[in-house]
């Protein structure tokens, strides 16, 4: 699992699902609260713009959604373009009060953390997709480890491969119903064509589509037959070693979106990742 720290974040021009949300009573335009699993998903993001600040009795904070509410008013009505935003909780000087903060976005906010305190709750205005991916090489102590070999759309479904152990496995993901579809399986150790295959089929890829890929067992084996294209879509694998891990989420049409990760470690390889469409506040019909 990731750290209480850190979180991957993978953004995308595409439509999503919910999880839990808050609807503001002004416009009926809902809010999407982000959680990993039971855990709540705070920004610590320098890139955010302070709403208000007060100070309030701490019995005020029990079960009381105005401080939240008011935040969303103020993201909905504001003359500049709000896409997300953030309550903050925090102890006061003053015995018996803490001092409430509201924070705006204006895009998808960065430094997402797992939130382990209950102090702060993030709202996005567009639908997110929560997504684990694993990759696991031969050598690893734990490759038999429940979802090594899966990749896990969280509130969903869980995918794993049906054939084959040994390459690379890759997926497209609808972006609408939350499902992977056109899934392959690359086995180019053994069978040195489907290097050529796997370019072909980021290749043929109608642009946007969003493509899953997961390694198991040994993907470094006849990979430089198509290195220099993967590098050219910002899929770079020099540093993949034998008996090494890969994972990437990729978008056709936009490589400086790709999340990639090469490991060489002795354990099951996992990240995971928060899609959504900021593109779809601005435009609400592509909902």
């Amino acid at each position: 699992m990731f750290p209480s720290t850190s979180f991957m974040i993978y953004f995308l021009h595409f439509t999503a699902s919910p999880f839990s949300a808050y609807i503001s009573p002004s416009s009926n335009r809902i809010y999407y609260k982000l959680m990993w699993r039971t855990s709540l998903l705070c920004s610590n993001s320098s890139e955010k713009t302070l709403e208000f600040n007060k100070s309030v009795a701490t019995v005020q904070l029990i079960d009381d959604k105005t401080h939240v509410g008011k935040c969303a008013l103020k993201c909905q009505t504001s003359s500049k373009f709000c896409f997300a935003f953030q309550v903050n909780v925090m102890n006061s000087a003053y015995a018996g009060r803490c001092n409430v903060f509201c924070y705006h976005f204006a895009d998808m906010p960065d430094a997402i953390f797992r939130n382990l305190y209950d102090n702060c709750s993030l709202y996005l205005g567009a639908k997110p997709i929560y997504m684990n991916v694993s990759s696991w090489g031969f050598n690893d102590l734990n490759r038999n480890s429940p979802g090594s070999n899966a990749v896990e759309i969280l509130w969903k479904d869980n995918y794993y491969s049906s054939v084959g152990t040994r390459g690379v496995f890759a997926y497209k993901l609808n972006m609408e119903d939350h499902t992977l579809y056109d899934s392959q399986y690359f086995a180019y150790y053994t069978i040195t064509s489907d290097a050529a295959r796997m370019k072909n089929y980021l290749q043929s890829a109608p642009n946007g589509t969003v493509v899953i890929g997961r390694t198991g067992d040994e993907p470094y084996s006849n990979i430089a037959l198509v290195a220099a294209y993967l590098k050219s879509v910002n899929l770079d694998v020099s540093s993949l070693a034998y008996r090494g891990k890969w994972l990437f989420v990729w978008q056709q049409g936009a490589p400086e979106k790709t999340q990639s990760f090469i490991d060489s470690g002795k354990f099951v390889l996992s990240k995971q990742f928060l899609l959504c469409n900021i593109g779809c506040m601005m435009f609400p019909s592509c909902c």
